[in-house]
């Protein structure tokens, strides 16, 4: 009986031999069980749960449709005043993704309203280049409310191989006496799409020409690519999807009504994206 992934922190908030096994005598249909010791800690932190998996039979033995078992420890300790925690302490994004939402958590609200601002904290991303947060923004829970808030911030799908970067996000000025849960700093790493798809000796796998075009462009392959092409708009609509068939294929957007940023992405038959290149449609 294994530990599986659980949000409850073994050796913290339960103690348990890892993996322990559970022996069956020979024609014995009794039951038989394993020990798990709760650990009454005083943090707030909400309730956790702990994931037990059945594995490595012997016998032959099957594992029937329960074979995972999932222990929710319920948070005892309450705190005088509200405790804020973002939902994510570490986050990745794409650098396509445009503008995205953040949870911020409260535990133990009460009768009045809380309130916070999300900073912007030191961060390798550059403001205005790689991503935009200008303002920063106040966080209000009303009165009596565990209803998680959301900010929000939006990257730049530039043009740079530049590599992974990163956002750093902490809290400032809370009210009504709150304070700060494990999760107080949010660090949103920035998928470099640029770096996808180079091969052993640093060279695209694919290009395409003309960029921008006014309907018709070629997409010249690598010819160790085999896969298909996809391309989308802005909304994730696809707009082509087609297999592989040479080093050189046509396309055309002409029927397509809205000109703008197109995605161009080319899979692996296993459906791994293998590179992603933007096209200018006008």
């Amino acid at each position: 009986v294994a530990l599986g992934t659980s949000t409850a922190t073994s050796g913290v908030d339960f103690s348990y031999s890892n993996p322990t096994t559970v022996l069956f005598p020979a024609g014995s249909s009794t039951s038989q069980s394993v020990t798990l010791s709760i650990i009454d800690d005083a943090v707030v932190e909400g309730n956790e749960s702990i994931v037990l998996n059945l594995q490595n039979t012997t016998n032959s033995a099957t594992i029937g449709a329960s074979s995972q078992h999932t222990i929710t420890i319920q948070d005892n300790d309450q705190s005088a005043v509200p405790v804020l925690s973002f939902e994510f302490g570490s986050f990745s994004v794409n650098e396509y993704e445009g503008t995205l939402n953040f949870n911020v958590n409260i535990l133990s609200p009460n009768s009045n309203a809380t309130s916070v601002d999300v900073i912007l904290g030191n961060s390798s991303a550059i403001n205005g280049i790689d991503f935009v947060y200008y303002t920063t923004q106040t966080i209000v829970f009303p009165a009596g409310s565990s209803a998680s808030q959301s900010f929000s911030f939006s990257v730049i799908d530039d043009a740079q191989n530049e590599g992974n970067e990163n956002v750093v996000f902490y809290f400032q000025n809370a009210t009504n006496g709150a304070v700060f849960g494990t999760n107080d700093l949010l660090t949103i790493t920035i998928i470099d799409d640029e770096a996808i798809g180079i091969d052993e000796n640093g060279q695209d796998l694919f290009i395409i020409y003309p960029n921008p075009t006014e309907g018709q462009f070629t997409l010249q392959m690598d010819k160790k690519i085999k896969g298909r092409v996809e391309v989308t708009n802005n909304l994730g609509q696809v707009v082509i999807d087609e297999v592989i068939t040479g080093t050189n294929m046509p396309f055309d957007l002409s029927s397509v009504s809205s000109k703008g940023i197109y995605l161009v992405k080319v899979y692996s038959f296993e459906g791994k994206l293998l590179q992603l290149r933007k096209i200018l449609h006008q």
